[in-house]
């Protein structure tokens, strides 16, 4: 070894390290730790207070503002605080940058060394504490996704099929089908279903096709998982069906454009006969699925997440204009099925070779019962 000063990596080289590091999360996760520690230093600028590293107290005081501002809400509606899981996404988010920077507190003399942020227990037990006082209180602001039933969804199928009477209305319909089915019997997050490419989609032996979702929410290392995609009794609401039907048409305007589109949906009408007896080959095969429309020209780029969730509300607020659809959500696709094959009682152990969850327990939160006598046995006791 020379005596030479030691030799340290370069800044490209750390610039590269620390966008390799970034990948421990998902794209949306980082997202939304930007803009909540964004929030948080804006709210100790506005204090004087230090942010990195932040003092204990300093990040209660800031969680214990958001659990008492007062939201105005689009519809007129004022709400008091934020939910729980929006004050401990915050958490997750300031614990996260301090780790990140491993920013520990200047040690005090005299008193035992603190511990960093991320490590303290206090902020968890702040939490806890406030989850239980809003519970004592009835303010618990957080409900969960109303699942998409089958009646409802074979409902809002056939009211948007019913009521296209344009070709870029059933454009429309052919891609908002096959997303609603191909989401529901798959039981897939949004971000999944936004991210599903045509080579995802494989035909196996005697009509047994499948779904690849390469990475997801908790598959974040990208092992990918097999949904199975069943072919469906009734041509109208068969997901092989439906998924076909819109490739003709993204074929159909990848080969002959717009003026191809009006010819292929001049003349269409709701399918009464299978059309998913053999899986074609496309072209382009790594090319999302579920494109974006405007004005009658199919897009290159995906729909995104919120695209999706919104499209769901859109539909089902034609079919149920009483219906509040702002508790349904991308995730009413995963929850519906779920929720629909508990009532049909399908064991956990099948239902979780669709969902991918690996513990039951994480599983029965989905299972949602559409009513109180739904598998209740206060009504069968002879009374």
């Amino acid at each position: 070894m020379n005596g030479g000063a030691v030799a340290t990596i370069s800044e490209e080289s750390r610039r590269r390290i620390n966008l390799a590091l970034a990948d421990v999360h998902a794209p949306s996760t980082r997202r939304v730790y930007a803009r909540q520690w964004e929030s948080f230093e804006q709210y100790c600028r506005q204090h004087n207070y230090r942010s990195l590293p932040a003092d204990i107290d300093v990040v209660c005081e800031f969680l214990q503002t958001l659990e008492t501002t007062i939201i105005d809400k689009p519809n007129g509606v004022t709400q008091v605080g934020y939910s729980m899981s929006y004050i401990e996404q915050a958490l997750h988010a300031i614990r996260f940058v301090h780790r990140k920077a491993v920013a520990v507190p200047e040690p005090t003399p005299g008193a035992p060394p603190e511990p960093p942020l991320w490590l303290h227990p206090v902020p968890s037990d702040f939490v806890r504490a406030m989850r239980n006082r809003n519970a004592r209180e009835g303010r618990l602001t957080e409900r969960p996704v109303e699942p998409l039933l089958r009646e409802q969804l074979v409902k809002v199928l056939a009211d948007a099929a019913g009521a296209a009477d344009t070709w870029v209305k059933h454009l429309h319909v052919r891609r908002d089908t096959a997303a609603l089915l191909m989401g529901w019997v798959g039981a897939m997050r949004r971000s999944e279903l936004a991210a599903l490419r045509i080579c995802d989609v494989k035909a196996g032996y005697a009509g047994q096709w499948t779904m690849r979702v390469a990475r997801s929410k908790t598959d974040q290392a990208g092992r990918g998982m097999i949904k199975a995609l069943p072919r469906g009794e009734v041509a109208a609401t068969c997901p092989q069906c439906a998924y076909v039907r819109w490739m003709e048409c993204v074929t159909t305007y990848d080969i002959s454009g717009r003026m191809g589109l009006i010819r292929l949906l001049t003349r269409d009408s709701v399918p009464t006969r299978h059309v998913c007896r053999q899986l074609q080959s496309y072209p382009r095969p790594r090319s999302p699925i579920f494109r974006t429309i405007t004005r009658g020209e199919i897009g290159q780029v995906a729909m995104t997440g919120n695209t999706l969730q919104n499209m769901l509300r859109r539909r089902l607020s034609e079919s149920f204009p009483e219906l509040d659809v702002s508790a349904y959500g991308g995730h009413s696709l995963r929850a519906g099925f779920v929720t629909e094959a508990k009532l049909r009682g399908q064991s956990d152990h099948h239902i979780m070779r669709q969902t991918g969850h690996i513990d039951p327990r994480s599983l029965r939160k989905y299972a949602r019962e559409h009513s109180a006598f739904d598998n209740n046995a206060a009504t069968n006791l002879g009374l």
